[in-house]
């Protein structure tokens, strides 16, 4: 048996390898966000819902993979939303495949950039975080998701910004302070 026979269907070609393989190695909850937004992209760009409907029509050999897809062997099987995207994928011409490839490819830039800045400044990656950017990139492009990253940035700044100028405070105004802010919190939860 050839080599290039055993490997998965995404691993025919690098890009398309790269893609699925980048995605596959995040954490379960951060895969689950990212294949969200893979999956409404290929849904706008080509209708990938419509076409795993009416999947018989891509020949036998697509139509028998998805099926033992539904088997549930492969670990990122078990979620319904990665599997859904690795289908959606396997599905595309090998021209979309790429395009959605090199839309991955981006995405998940996007989402290493957040969570080194996550790093960087000691803050927890926030999953709100996360899919408000995956979902703007695949209602609006790559622009709109930097835009928001720009302003998670910022708001980590503000954030670093604040905790430095309570550092350089006298501790007597920081613990009234933090005595004020208990106060409103336990006068709002009443």
């Amino acid at each position: 048996m050839s080599q290039s026979s055993e490997k998965r269907w995404y691993d025919q070609d690098s890009n398309i390898s790269a893609a699925v393989n980048l995605t596959l190695d995040m954490p379960n909850e951060i895969l689950i966000i990212i294949s969200d937004g893979v999956v409404l992209l290929a849904e706008r760009e080509f209708q990938a819902k419509e076409t795993l409907k009416n999947f018989k029509s891509l020949g036998t050999e697509k139509v028998l993979a998805i099926y033992r897809s539904k088997e549930k062997k492969r670990t990122y099987d078990q979620n319904p939303t990665v599997h859904k995207m690795v289908n959606y994928l396997y599905l595309m011409s090998p021209e979309n495949q790429n395009f959605m490839a090199k839309h991955i490819i981006l995405i998940m830039k996007l989402v290493q950039e957040y969570l080194q800045l996550c790093a960087v400044n000691q803050i927890e990656p926030q999953k709100t975080d996360l899919e408000e950017m995956t979902q703007s990139y695949a209602n609006n492009g790559n622009e709109a998701a930097q835009k928001v990253l720009s302003s998670i940035t910022r708001k980590f700044l503000r954030h670093v910004e604040e905790r430095a100028s309570q550092l350089n405070r006298p501790s007597s105004v920081v613990e009234e302070d933090d005595r004020d802010r208990q106060n409103m919190r336990i006068s709002q939860s009443s």
